[in-house]
């Protein structure tokens, strides 16, 4: 049983983090980067910009070069102000989180909720926190730093094992 609690800003680095990491995500930065830097080139060249084929060509590269982060930026203000809209009882403030026989069972401000271990699609973490994925767009959020009860490397030892995903 772990005990933590989170805030605006630990759910905001999960969608961060999800940007970043998501098969889907980076197949969208990808192709976003080519679009928006073909983009860039056909203005450029168009617009009659530059005399030279080097200028458009160089005006593209910025283009794919600034794609993602214009992006990145752009999900986590979008993420920040969704979640500003409302109360968000049991996503910010404390959770408890703990294992029983065949489930997780999670316990917030919010209410409670019982996740089958089948049901927990995988567990990713970065240095400041440990996603616990309940589907493919939604984790328990976890911030390492706030942990205030229990041992979190062996809680996700445990249900690593549980869910059979290798540590």
């Amino acid at each position: 049983m772990i005990e933590y609690t989170t805030t605006m800003d630990d759910t905001v680095e999960f969608s961060r983090f999800h940007l970043r990491h998501s098969k889907v995500s980076k197949r969208n930065m990808a192709v976003g980067s080519v679009v928006y830097g073909l983009c860039f080139l056909l203005i450029a060249d168009l617009g009659h910009l530059f005399s030279t084929p080097v200028g458009p060509i160089a005006v593209g590269l910025v283009g794919a070069l600034v794609y993602s982060p214009i992006q990145t930026w752009s999900v986590v203000r979008n993420a920040r102000t969704r979640y500003s809209e409302g109360k968000n009882i049991g996503l910010s403030g404390w959770h408890r989180l703990s294992l029983r026989e065949d489930a997780s069972y999670e316990e917030s401000e919010g209410g409670s909720d019982l996740r089958l271990f089948k049901a927990i699609e995988r567990i990713e973490q970065n240095k400041s926190h440990v996603y616990i994925y309940t589907s493919a767009l939604t984790a328990f959020v976890v911030p390492k730093a706030k942990v205030a009860r229990g041992d979190l490397a062996t809680f996700v030892g445990e249900l690593r094992a549980r869910i059979g995903q290798p540590g």
